[in-house]
């Protein structure tokens, strides 16, 4: 090898960034938003009101100690979850109606410390759930 300190460089910067898109998949036993789990379906169309494009994203660190784990971000699931909760908590909308999830990862290995950093990001129609004064 004539260069040895290209390749290291190299390999570094293979492993700083990555980017995973996953679908919401969901079955009948395991919901994604547990704390709001809403059919649509289920509903009348004059139940519900269509709102506008929502965007939000949420940012999690991680850091290794001798390769014991430290920080937020416990699972990909808790970060779509804590990012799902969070674009409804600021559109002030009940839900998401097909939230497309994407997690950007930034990882910088070291020997004794080891830091990765997430941003998840959610996209999709937010849903108003009209009340009974307002229907």
């Amino acid at each position: 090898m004539k260069n040895p300190i290209l390749l290291v460089l190299f390999a570094f910067l293979a492993t700083i960034s990555s980017c995973t898109v996953q679908p919401k998949t969901s079955s009948q036993n395991q919901r994604f938003n547990s704390v709001n789990d809403t059919e649509l379906s289920n509903l009348k169309r004059e139940d519900y009101k269509i709102t506008s494009n929502v965007e939000t994203s949420k940012s999690f660190t991680k850091v290794w100690l001798l390769f014991l784990p430290f920080g937020g971000g416990k699972s990909e699931e808790f970060r779509r979850e804590q990012a799902y909760l969070k674009a409804c908590k600021e559109h002030r909308i009940d839900g998401i109606v097909q939230p497309k999830f994407v997690t950007k990862r930034t990882v910088i290995p070291l020997i004794l410390i080891s830091y990765a950093g997430y941003t998840t990001s959610v996209t999709g129609k937010g849903y108003l759930i009209k009340t009974d004064s307002q229907k």
